[in-house]
């Protein structure tokens, strides 16, 4: 029986929307766009929990036909992202390219960029730590390669521009709660503003408020 190959998206797939989906993030998404387009390597900081990782996943989903190279989406607390970079490259530069099991994995991926047909391609990494280096996985300058990279820190990367993403806008927040507790949010709106208030609209501390009442309803 052949080998099924994977397709490159199915190699590092973006990951599927989480519930901050619901709730409209269009300003800060369009800022993000022309952050990139503008910049190309952008850094997408942001104290955890606040929707880094859902705001860089929407970002690709709207754009990704404008990626004619594809998208690569690597978690950046996998022991090893520079293998699952040289997998996805093996599988979409074009020609024979091959190496011998001694080539160390990073010159690989030196040669396969070297290769790289210049179609506009993203490489997403998220959450990545202060102590991790990416520099050496990343290719020559070029208009056709954009970069993402999200952390909970607030550390610069060399010659990456830096985009905060901000809370939730009080109605958004609403939003979101509504989305978890359906109408009953309806009933009281202002007490259920002011616990998203108290939490100053962290779309995480939200989930939280909704979870508890969600629990004491099991019981």
């Amino acid at each position: 029986m052949s080998e099924v190959v994977p397709s490159p998206s199915s190699l590092a797939p973006v990951p599927a929307p989480g519930t901050i989906e619901y709730v409209d993030r269009c300003d800060q998404l369009g800022d993000l766009e022309a952050c990139i387009a503008k910049h190309r390597k952008v850094l997408v900081r942001g104290i955890p929990g606040i929707g880094k990782t859902e705001l860089t996943g929407q970002y690709c989903r709207r754009n990704r036909d404008a990626y004619s190279g594809n998208i690569c989406w690597i978690n950046s607390e996998e022991p090893f992202p520079e293998i699952t970079l040289r997998n996805f490259l093996c599988r979409v530069v074009p020609g024979d390219v091959n190496f011998s099991d001694d080539v160390p994995v990073t010159t690989q991926i030196l040669n396969y960029w070297e290769h790289w047909p210049c179609h506009k391609f993203l490489l997403v990494f998220d959450n990545l730590t202060r102590s991790k280096d990416i520099s050496f996985l990343l290719p020559p300058p070029g208009d056709w390669f954009h970069c993402l990279v999200t952390s909970n820190s607030m550390r610069q990367l060399s010659l990456f521009r830096g985009f905060d993403v901000a809370p939730l806008e009080p109605a958004d927040a609403f939003e979101l709660l509504r989305h978890r507790l359906g109408d009953e949010v309806d009933n009281d709106p202002a007490f259920y503003m002011q616990l998203c208030r108290r939490v100053h609209y962290h779309p995480d501390c939200v989930h939280r408020i909704a979870s508890v009442f969600l629990e004491e309803e099991a019981r």
